[in-house]
């Protein structure tokens, strides 16, 4: 048995991840996985006066991110999403707690790349390498340096045709590639993107979530807040869900959507075709129909047994017909609107006063 010195760090403050004791004791060949968190916040809470009311924008937050991570902050407008990235980013500071980056928290911005939502992050009357180069200074790069890395990463971003166009003439997926390459230019350890495929055409959303792939297959960590819950599901291996200040899920996007959204399964049956007499009595009794190319597709949620009953005893009954029949297993989507539609935890997010 080791000694009771030996467990000096027996317990520490920062989540490991999904499915590991935060307060087991380890041993020494154990210590690998307790290095510092990238990002560490602890009971963080941000009120502000709008008029005679205290609106409570974060109540309690605590979080970690890991280093090397892609981190999706999810939630409703409103939220606190963008206030808790604002704190750690230092725009703006907390009414109480703590935030610790890499282990630290009298942490230097020059740790961080940020991209806030909006077209805010440009100066638009300033060409792609201008913008570029004017931040690489401001963040402390020599201009000459500065200059080598603007146009290698327009380059990098397929944007080395646009280097001397200001920025307002380009389209908006050309500006967010600009923006996010001018929050990378100074190799910053932790890069925090608010909404970055917001306004976006598909083809540019693409093109983003490749590049967000790129910058954290370098080890770049990420904390990545999006409306858009594909693009989280794809990129993040972790997710918190944030409503009213609070935080009320998290965990990876998969394990969301089994431990929230399970009752949003669904039984699908696909049909060559049938009678719309038969239509008409299982819509009456809960299942969806929808006509496409191939035949008839009917489906019920596995919450509603009776519509899955009457489903499957009609399937069995008509089993020279089916052509497939599946269970399709529910998605991040689903495990949100599953949370959001749950009774608030505060009211209506403030107080009167």
């Amino acid at each position: 048995m080791p000694r009771p010195q030996e467990w000096e760090f027996a317990h520490i403050s920062c989540s490991v991840g999904a499915g590991q004791d935060r307060t087991a004791p380890v041993g020494a060949e154990e210590i690998s996985w307790m290095t510092p968190c990238a990002v560490e916040v602890c009971g963080l809470c941000k009120s502000y006066r709008l008029g005679a009311r205290i609106v409570q924008a974060l109540r309690g937050v605590d979080l970690s991110v890991q280093v090397g991570e892609v981190f999706g902050l999810l939630g409703p407008n409103g939220a606190g999403k963008t206030t808790l990235v604002k704190i750690i980013s230092r725009l703006i500071t907390p009414d109480r707690g703590t935030v610790a980056l890499f282990g630290t928290r009298d942490y230097a911005t020059g740790d961080l790349g940020v991209v806030l939502e909006g077209n805010r992050n440009l100066q638009w009357r300033m060409t792609p390498l201008e913008n570029l180069v004017y931040y690489a200074v401001l963040r402390g790069l020599p201009i000459s340096e500065s200059r080598q890395r603007a146009k290698a990463l327009l380059s990098r971003f397929g944007l080395q045709d646009w280097m001397g166009v200001p920025v307002q003439k380009l389209s908006r997926g050309m500006q967010q590639k600009v923006a996010i390459a001018a929050s990378v230019i100074h190799n910053p350890k932790l890069l925090i993107l608010d909404e970055p495929t917001l306004g976006l055409d598909v083809g540019a959303v693409e093109e983003t979530k490749e590049l967000i792939r790129e910058i954290g297959g370098e080890g770049t960590t990420i904390l990545l807040c999006s409306h858009d819950l594909e693009v989280v599901s794809s990129l993040c291996s972790r997710v918190v869900v944030i409503n009213e200040g609070a935080v009320i899920a998290q965990g990876s996007p998969s394990e969301l959507a089994r431990a929230w959204s399970q009752s949003r399964d669904t039984v699908v049956v696909e049909f060559d075709g049938l009678s719309s007499e038969d239509v008409s009595a299982l819509t009456a009794a809960g299942v969806t129909a929808s006509d496409n190319a191939a035949g008839l597709t009917l489906s019920a949620p596995i919450g509603d047994r009776a519509a899955v009953k009457r489903l499957l005893e009609f399937a069995a009954a008509m089993s020279e017909r089916i052509r497939t029949i599946r269970q399709v297993e529910a998605s991040l989507r689903d495990a949100v609107l599953e949370l959001m539609a749950r009774p608030a935890r505060f009211g209506n997010g403030g107080r009167e006063r």
